[in-house]
């Protein structure tokens, strides 16, 4: 693959994921107080614990899956289409087995469930979503394999296309069926329906355009196990934390102040996680270039990614977070109603933390992609037994701001202090400059910005949509500007603009340590 593909297709697939995040944000910022109102607090309530529950169904791959992505990129780095098509079907038939058992379990869940669950009319509701659910991430984990083939192999447009289709899909299906009277089993249903659709094109699809892929058994070699679980085991240990970090609060909330009361803080975690999962889509389409470059053994290109994507992100992550916290309580009083701005200081707690962590995206996606992970799985677990500790600690006292404070404060002393550092001596750049030079005198420009028209604006804010959207056209005209011409060198606005990658690896150099 030619580098002028590698950063057109890099260039398409992050308009096409921006894409798909606005319509999703905007969807979901429509349909989440449709269905809540719809279904009320307490079928909601239900909703969103069966999602967190069985969301930890996705972490019995071991962290295979990140895995499988960052061998074959490298495979493809290297040229190696053998080594690719070892891995493939070596983890095709890891992931068989792991659905199999993800099916078993949800039975043994959904027959359960009488533990969490008081017996009812909501136990059978809560059982047989368990099983709609469960059977379709059950049914995911072979796919997973095919999806890893589009991704390292650059295939951004398919996987941008599918991801739409299935959005829009899904919206339409649940406007439909809520209109004609129908509640939430009809949401399992649809739920699992379409996401068993998107296995199936990721999987048609990756056999109708990767090239020098071959599906064959025969290609089975059990010696890539061991290379593929000894990376993933650190993979494994990070989604654990991530467990105790992104999906424990919900439990808590639950547990010590009601089902209802964690209506309320969904409100402030879906805005937060719909802000994590734009950013964290972004940065990792550029995993299968730090593996590609790793491959090949460009380091310098590695530190020159490195540090120019970390700029990146600290302009989208100061713009995007501080534009939540200036208007997230006139945005949530008009959205969901005034009796829900209960939820704003949560936000505000949150996105200040989920700025601190998503700064390192680019140190997270390249210690990843480099194999040099495992300092991320230790300092994870740290980050998420803390989070819980604090959570309980605080949630009687300060209630649904105690929590959020619990999983703030570890978040932003381990993101901002501890893991640049290692990231930095792992490749060898200068810490000095990246504290400096990158994230200090980018975080600078960007306040520098975003202030001066708040502070104009602020006098003007309403819980209305149209001002809403008037002031953040203000504020993305003047900040894409300022950002732009103070924030990047000439030598890296060029590579910015360069689209089709006549230049593409005159990335502006990260310089020796």
């Amino acid at each position: 693959m030619s580098m002028v593909n590698r950063k057109k297709r890099v260039i398409n697939g992050f308009v096409l994921k921006t894409i798909y995040m606005v319509a999703n944000v905007a969807l979901a910022f429509f349909m989440m107080p449709f269905i809540l109102h719809s279904l009320g607090d307490r079928m909601y309530g239900i909703w969103v614990l069966i999602g967190a529950i069985m969301g930890y169904s996705a972490y019995l791959d071991f962290g295979l899956s990140s895995a499988v992505g960052r061998f074959i990129s490298r495979a493809v780095g290297r040229g190696d289409s053998a080594e690719v098509n070892e891995i493939l079907n070596t983890s095709f038939v890891l992931n068989l087995i792991i659905g199999a058992v993800a099916a078993a379990l949800t039975i043994v869940l959904a027959f359960t469930a009488s533990y969490f669950v008081e017996a009812g009319e909501d136990l059978r509701i809560v059982q047989v979503l368990i099983l709609l659910v469960g059977f379709s991430v059950a049914a995911g984990f072979p796919s997973r394999s095919f999806g890893s083939v589009l991704s390292a192999n650059l295939k951004y447009e398919i996987s941008g296309c599918i991801e739409l289709l299935c959005l829009l899909l899904r919206n339409f299906l649940i406007l439909l069926f809520f209109s004609m009277g129908y509640g939430i089993i009809a949401l399992g249903m649809i739920f699992t329906g379409v996401t068993l659709l998107s296995y199936a094109l990721y999987t048609f699809f990756a056999f109708h355009s990767a090239g020098g892929f071959r599906f064959d058994l025969r290609l089975y070699n059990g010696k890539r196990i061991m290379e593929l679980f000894s990376y993933s085991v650190y993979t494994f240990i990070n989604k654990l934390s991530e467990i105790l970090i992104f999906r424990v609060d919900l439990l808590v909330i639950s547990a010590f102040l009601g089902v209802a009361v964690s209506a309320h803080y969904s409100i402030a975690s879906t805005m937060v996680s719909y802000f994590l999962y734009f950013i964290f889509n972004i940065f990792a389409l550029l995993g299968p270039i730090f593996s590609q470059d790793e491959g090949r053994g460009d380091e310098e290109s590695i530190r020159s990614k490195f540090l120019l994507t970390t700029k990146i992100a600290v302009y989208l992550n100061v713009f995007i977070g501080m534009m939540a916290i200036f208007y997230g309580r006139h945005f949530i009083e008009r959205w969901m109603g005034s009796a829900y701005t209960d939820a704003y200081p949560a936000l505000v707690v949150l996105m200040a933390a989920i700025m601190a962590q998503l700064i390192q995206m680019p140190s997270t996606t390249m210690l990843y992609n480099i194999s040099k992970h495992r300092f991320l799985a230790y300092a994870g677990v740290a980050e998420g037994l803390l989070n819980l500790g604090l959570s309980l600690l605080l949630v009687k006292e300060y209630g649904m701001l105690g929590v959020a404070l619990g999983t703030a404060i570890p978040m932003i002393a381990i993101r901002l202090a501890i893991q640049p550092v290692y990231a930095c001596r792992t490749i060898g750049v200068s810490i000095g400059r990246f504290y400096i030079n990158t994230v200090g005198a980018c975080s600078a420009i960007a306040f520098a910005a975003l202030l001066p028209v708040w502070l104009a604006a602020r006098p003007f804010a309403a819980p209305e949509y149209p001002v809403l959207l008037a002031l953040a056209a203000a504020h993305t005209l003047v900040y894409g500007l300022c950002v732009f011409l103070f924030g990047f060198s000439r030598k890296e606005r060029a590579y910015l603009l360069d689209y089709r990658g006549r230049k593409a690896e005159a990335v502006p150099s990260a310089g020796q340590a």
